[in-house]
This record gives C-alpha cells, structure tokens and sequence, in this order.
C-alpha cells in the first residue's frame, strides 16, 4: 500500500469517527482496515482506529496484555504502551476475558482543569446494530436513537458510574466484525430498553 493511500484511508476512518461521536447511536462501517497491508493481531476496524488515533504524543493500552499486538502497535503509531489509569487510548480486543466494567472505573476521567484528559476506550464487539437494545439520549441525537451492542450489560454501569461527574468521565467506542462503528460519548445518556 502507497503512503497516500494509507493517509487517505486513514483521513476516511477519521471522518467517519467523529460522525460517530457527533451522532450517537449512528453507526459507521470503516472497512478502510481491510485493505491495510500489515495486519495487527486485532479486528481490522479496531486497527484502522489505531492508525488514526495513535502518535508519539499520546499512550494507549491493549488489552488482554497482548505482547504481538502491543509491539505492533508501538513500531507502526509511535505511541507508548501505558497501565489502563494513564492511557488516553484503551483497546480491548474480543479476547479479553476478564469482565470490562473494571477496565471502565479503572480509565482516567479527566480534571477539572482538564476534562480532555481523559480516555476514550475502543471495545470490540461481534455485533453492533440499531436494535432496540439500548436507549440513547443527549446531544446529537434528535429524540431519541437505538443501539444494540453484543456484550454483557455490566458495563452501562461502569459507564454511568465513570460519567457520574460531568464533564469528567469517558468516551466508548465500539466496533465490530463487520467494520462497524458506533460511539457512545460522555454526554450521551444511556438506558436499557423497556417495553
């Protein structure tokens, strides 16, 4: 792959990126990391969103503690390898095994002074789709918006317990096996769907 086409791949996966995070509950396909060349040992959406996200000026962390991708990670985006409380980035990959509710109060939140300095975590998950899982409200979204995410529901909870403290608290991104993205900022309130 030519270094132009890497960038504008990468500048593609960017825009869809911040639609996610402008439009909760949309959902976006990056299949951009299809066509890389050099395959780290993650979903190709998961890695597209390392390429875009990652530089020498912020750190991240992959989880399970995976040396290969680690490594990868590092060579390819110049980004340091940090424990979850001080990453800007967190991947956790479908291998994880541990539950990531943990992983979700552990991530920094931000300050006061600083509010940005928090982490946004990238989750991958086997599906992402509009069902009527989940209920989102907030800025962004019209009424409301659906998303149905394809993990153990333990982790809103970890989610509103992070967010307690507007404007501190963290931002998730989750994708899928089918290059799908979907964002669920700090601001964006969340509720299981009821009948």
């Amino acid at each position: 792959m030519k270094k132009d086409e890497l960038t504008l791949y990468t500048q593609q996966s960017f825009k869809k990126l911040l639609m996610a995070m402008s439009r909760p509950g949309n959902i976006y396909n990056i299949s951009e990391g299809e066509l890389l060349d050099y395959k780290f040992n993650c979903m190709s959406a998961t890695q597209m969103l390392m390429y875009v996200l990652l530089d020498g000026e912020v750190s991240f962390c992959a989880l399970p503690q995976d040396s290969k991708l680690i490594e990868q990670v590092s060579r390819v985006t110049y980004s340091r390898n940090e424990e979850i409380s001080k990453s800007d980035y967190i991947f956790i990959t479908l291998n994880q095994q541990e539950p990531i509710e943990g992983i979700i109060k552990a991530a920094k939140r931000g300050t006061l002074e600083n509010p940005n300095g928090s982490c946004t975590l990238i989750i991958e998950t086997e599906r992402i789709s509009s069902e009527k899982q989940l209920v989102l409200t907030g800025p962004g979204i019209k009424d409301q918006a659906f998303l149905s995410v394809y993990l153990n529901p333990a982790w809103l909870n970890a989610r509103e317990y992070a967010n307690r403290e507007f404007p501190l608290g963290v931002d998730i991104v989750f994708v899928d096996r089918n290059n799908n993205l979907a964002a669920l900022p700090r601001t964006t309130a969340v509720k299981e769907w009821r009948i």
